[in-house]
């Protein structure tokens, strides 16, 4: 069976466009949806779920904090050949400085056994006077990403 698998920047999922992208990639095993600018429903809901034509989808949203903004927020979208159920852990950012700026699944259903990690790294700042703060982001992130492949 050959698996489709990709990560593509939408900017937005607010609105419609949840549905649209399961539509879009109707034959996508997993997709990595980063720059989602999803809100957190609330500080103490790290991620959300939805359920599409053909996905379920795990949602990062954006929230309060040192690492994180209004572009931010992340979402997997798994095929719907897996359900709820074959989600075994739903990890998400180590502390809220970093809300939506990545989540990670670890998906299991009979052999088929993977962990899709997404990440939103922010794009380098125009100024000099906004690297310093732009680089921290970075560094925790991609600390962050790193730890959950390996």
């Amino acid at each position: 069976m050959l698996a489709y698998i990709g990560v593509h920047n939408l900017c937005s999922l607010v609105g419609d466009r949840m549905e649209e992208t399961s539509l879009t990639y109707e034959k996508t095993l997993l997709l990595g949806v980063p720059g989602t600018q999803l809100r957190q429903p609330d500080p103490d809901r790290k991620h959300f779920v939805t359920r599409h034509a053909n996905h379920l989808a795990v949602h990062w949203g954006h929230g309060k904090g040192k690492h994180t903004n209004k572009s931010a927020g992340v979402s997997i979208y798994i095929n719907k050949l897996f359900k709820r159920e074959h989600i075994i852990e739903t990890i998400n950012p180590p502390d809220d400085e970093m809300q939506g700026r990545g989540g990670a699944l670890v998906v299991k259903r009979g052999p088929i056994w993977f962990k899709p990690v997404c990440v939103y790294v922010p794009p380098k700042p125009p100024y000099a006077s906004m690297r310093k703060a732009w680089l921290a982001t970075v560094k925790v992130v991609l600390t962050w990403f790193v730890k959950e492949l390996l």
